[in-house]
């Protein structure tokens, strides 16, 4: 099953990503040269695996299973810690590891945008 739906970006940029079953309960997302892979817990670019610490991976998917959409930080500390109370800063680097994965950074935002005060959107 392909389920495409596009995420709009600002300045009239798209980007498409497509969710693939791949198994009961997992699904397979690409997008550009990027799959994240749920049911293998793999992230990859390229066809090239990178090597994700476990909050990375569950914040970038958050993100793409919810693409388009903001994303508050305490939605993501929710879902991610699991109501635990961590740091800014916490977020704050899982965010950035999340970014270098995607090939992104704060200042392009290409992939993952910070709507200041609000939170993020992929």
């Amino acid at each position: 099953m392909i389920c495409p739906f596009d995420v709009s970006y600002p300045a009239s940029k798209t980007a498409k990503v497509e969710a693939t079953a791949t198994g009961v309960p997992g699904m397979l997302y690409r997008f550009e040269s990027y799959e994240l892979d749920v049911e293998r817990h793999e992230f990859r670019a390229g066809g090239e695996v990178r090597v994700l610490e476990p909050q990375v991976f569950d914040l970038l998917r958050h993100l793409i299973e919810n693409s388009g959409r903001l994303i508050s930080r305490d939605e993501l500390m929710e879902v991610v810690w699991r109501g635990r109370i961590v740091s800014e800063s916490t977020v704050d680097a899982r965010m950035h590891a999340a970014r270098q994965a995607v090939d992104d950074d704060g200042r392009r935002q290409a992939r993952i945008k910070t709507v200041p005060r609000r939170g993020y959107r992929f």
